[in-house]
């Protein structure tokens, strides 16, 4: 090597400020700078483990005197048991959502939820599913089929909606955002509106956390409890049935109440950011895991349904984190994959939002007329016809997207596409191989190609 070729002293990579100690900030940490606790939910969850595990311990030696006083300390147990509980499942499912928003944020439905359940404004929901329809205790421990339709009411779709509520509340505030801008404080609109289906899985499992919270820990517990005793137990087993039951049921609620809600939530945001058929979107996920709730419900007649239940509840709520998690991509809002998100150079924000306005009628007639016998772009919502040496049309399908088609130098049979904006293509070519079309390149217009332009707008080339 010679001299010219050794490495200088601008080329060594910089040493670390006291390479041979520790700085003030390496040995006091929490002292730190660079680091900041309060905005780090594992600090939380460190916090609230300590304090429950302080509360254990003297909740304990209350509890095993078995006199009246101690039956409202265990009712005070089974509170911090199952909140803790639910909490551990939803920090893990916010840490791996990468969400923006702070975790107390989604916390917001979770006391919507119980408020809804400890106030009179839950009448109406009962009145309407357990009175006027066909859910009321009439129809429960029937035939199967009768007690199916009395669960998919009462509690199926009651149910279903009062946990999402607020996110259909938070979705309707984005659509018209202009409006409600104005009419709630800004810190408010930012923690409740439903931005993306991310925004509205989450907000769903906090609101399923929040309706585990009353009917498990203020009510089924305290029921198996009081069973116990009637049926003949001691103390003890009164104590020991209770907590069996509180242990599967609030764990279950991660296929269960909260994946159901979930799974609306998802839907709700996705009809935000994909508002064509956003009513039949949001109700056939509605019903669907109302169904799959009934299902639940039922499996005292079929002991079956709920395993369908459970394995149909938990397959579709990672499905659609994983789903979530990939439009945030596009959006930019989170790049970690863990390996279960396939991310292509095609990922863009999808198209922005809900109040977009429809192209007028004479550019969208325009854009759709084509040729027997030519080549034209295939979209969801129509098509775009090809014409040599002039830059395509695409405002009514594609916003933003600049594109001009080419000809081959040889071959004029031969069309191509070339991309003149700075926003790179997915193209997918007829064999199934991937192509990345950046700025100036061009991809050849032959049936069968398909174009990702970003943010779910994606076009087919096809022959008229």
């Amino acid at each position: 090597m010679s001299d010219k070729d050794k490495p200088t002293g601008q080329d060594m990579p910089p040493v670390p400020r006291d390479f041979h100690e520790a700085s003030h900030s390496e040995l006091v940490p929490f002292r730190s700078t660079k680091i900041n606790l309060l905005k780090s939910p594992i600090f939380y969850f460190v916090t609230i483990t300590g304090l429950m595990s302080l509360a254990l311990f003297n909740y304990m030696g209350q509890i095993m005197q078995l006199n009246q006083a101690s039956l409202a300390v265990f009712q005070s147990l089974v509170w911090v048991v199952t909140g803790y509980l639910l909490l551990v499942v939803l920090l893990v499912m916010y840490i791996y959502s990468k969400s923006e928003r702070p975790f107390w944020g989604y916390l917001i439905n979770s006391a919507f939820v119980c408020a809804l359940l400890m106030t009179p404004i839950s009448t109406p929901f009962f009145t309407l599913f357990r009175e006027i329809l066909p859910g009321g205790e009439d129809m429960m421990n029937k035939s199967l089929g009768a007690h199916f339709v009395g669960m998919f009411f009462g509690a199926g779709l009651m149910e279903e909606l009062m946990k999402v509520t607020l996110v259909l509340f938070g979705a309707y505030i984005v659509v018209h955002a202009q409006v409600w801008r104005e009419r709630i404080p800004e810190k408010l609109y930012d923690l409740i509106a439903i931005r993306s289906p991310l925004d509205g899985l989450l907000m769903g499992l906090f609101g399923g956390a929040g309706f585990i919270f009353i009917e498990t820990g203020g009510q089924y517990v305290a029921q198996a409890f009081q069973g116990a005793l009637k049926e003949g137990y001691s103390g003890e087993g009164g104590l020991l049935a209770a907590l069996m039951l509180l242990l599967p049921r609030t764990i279950s609620g991660m296929v269960g109440h909260m994946a159901w809600a979930g799974i609306t939530g998802y839907f709700i945001g996705l009809a935000v950011i994909r508002p064509g058929n956003a009513l039949k979107m949001v109700g056939i996920a509605w019903i669907g895991t109302s169904a799959l709730h009934a299902a639940w419900n039922s499996q005292g007649f079929v002991p079956s349904l709920a395993y369908l239940s459970v394995a149909a509840g938990g397959v579709f709520v990672v499905s659609c984190l994983l789903k979530a998690r990939q439009l945030e991509m596009a959006l930019g809002r989170t790049v970690d994959t863990y390996g279960s998100i396939v991310v292509q150079p095609g990922d863009r924000p999808p198209a922005a939002a809900p109040a977009r306005a429809a192209p007028s009628a004479p550019a969208a007639a325009a854009a759709a007329v084509s040729q027997p016998g030519s080549i034209v772009l295939q979209f969801a919502a129509g098509m775009v016809s090809v014409r040599v040496g002039e830059p395509m049309d695409l405002a009514a399908y594609a916003p933003g997207v600049r594109a001009e088609v080419t000809q081959h130098p040889t071959r004029k049979d031969v069309l191509g596409l070339k991309n003149t904006a700075a926003d790179e293509w997915a193209v997918t070519l007829r064999d199934g191989s991937k192509q990345t079309i950046g700025q100036g390149r061009n991809i050849r217009l032959a049936p069968g190609v398909r174009i990702d332009f970003g943010g779910g707008r994606v076009a087919e080339v096809v022959s008229r």
